[in-house]
C-alpha cells in the first residue's frame, strides 16, 4: 500500500500529530470539514507554471502519493475532464472531476483525493497562477466537507501537510526542472552504536516531508532533540 495520504494507517495518524503543524494553512476547522490554502512564489512565467499544474502532473507529483506506486500513471486528462491515474491491469483511479479550467490562471476540481474518496467526503481543490514579483503566485485551495466520525480535527494536518509536499516539488520542478530537495546545511547528530531510548517522547514521521532530511520518497524517521535520523530496518508503514 502507497504511503501517506494515500495509506492511513496508525501510524500516518500519530507521526502527523507529532511532527507538529504542517508548512501550508488549515485556515477553518468546523464540525462538517476544513479548508486549506497554501501559498507559494515560484520564479518563473504563470503561463510556464500553469501548463505544468495541467499538463505534467506526473513530473512533480509524489510517486509515494499515488495507488499505482508511480507518478508517471497519473494525468490531469481535459478531455475527460479528470485527474486520472492508470493502475495495473487495466485498473484505473479517478480521483478528481475537472470542473473549471481557465488556461493560464485556474484549474478547480471536485471530489475527495486518494483515501477521502473511500471515506465518501467530498471537495473543491482549486490552484490559481497569477504574475506576481517577476514570477509567479500560486495559490492552492482545497475546501473538503462530509461526515467524519471523530471530527475533521485529526484530518487538517495530514491532508495539509501531504498537499504542501506537492505544492514544494511543484515549485522546485518549475524552477530547477528537478524535483529534488536541495542536501540538509545541517547533519543530525549520529546516535551512538546501540543506543537504546527509554520511556523518552520522540517525534516519529516521514523524514523527508516533515522533517526535511534529503531523499525523494517516504521514510521512517525520528526527531530527537531537534536531531532527525531516519530509522534502518523499518518502512514507514511498519
Amino acid at each position: 500500500m502507497i504511503r501517506g495520504l494515500m495509506t492511513f494507517t496508525a501510524l500516518t495518524w500519530v507521526s502527523t500529530v507529532l511532527a507538529g503543524a504542517a508548512r501550508g494553512d488549515v485556515i477553518a476547522t468546523g464540525e462538517n470539514g476544513i479548508q486549506i490554502r497554501i501559498v507559494r512564489q515560484v520564479a518563473k512565467p504563470s503561463t510556464e507554471v500553469y501548463d505544468a499544474i495541467v499538463g505534467k502532473i506526473g513530473k512533480w507529483w509524489s510517486s509515494s502519493h499515488t495507488w499505482s506506486g508511480d507518478a508517471a500513471n497519473l494525468s490531469i486528462d481535459l478531455q475527460r475532464a479528470a485527474m486520472i491515474e492508470a493502475l495495473p491491469e487495466g485498473g484505473f483511479c479517478r480521483h478528481l472531476e475537472v470542473v473549471f479550467h481557465q488556461p493560464g490562471s485556474t484549474l478547480r476540481m471536485t471530489g475527495g483525493l486518494g483515501p477521502l474518496q473511500e471515506m465518501g467526503l467530498n471537495g473543491a481543490l482549486s490552484i490559481k497562477t497569477s504574475a506576481k514579483d517577476d514570477g509567479t503566485e500560486v495559490v492552492l485551495t482545497y475546501n473538503i466537507s462530509g461526515f467524519l466520525p471523530g471530527g475533521f480535527a485529526p484530518l487538517g494536518p495530514l491532508v495539509d501537510g501531504v498537499l504542501t509536499e506537492q505544492v514544494d516539488r511543484l515549485v522546485r520542478y518549475c524552477e530547477t526542472g528537478s524535483t529534488d530537495k536541495a542536501k540538509n546545511e545541517i547533519i543530525p547528530a549520529t546516535p551512538p552504536d546501540g543506543i537504546e531510548l527509554v520511556d523518552e517522547l520522540v517525534e516519529i514521521s516521514c523524514g523527508e516531508c516533515q522533517f526535511d532530511l534529503a531523499g525523494d520518497r517516504c521514510d521512517l524517521a525520528i526527531r530527537r532533540n531537534g536531531n532527525a535520523m531516519f530509522v534502518d530496518g523499518f518502512g514507514i508503514d511498519d
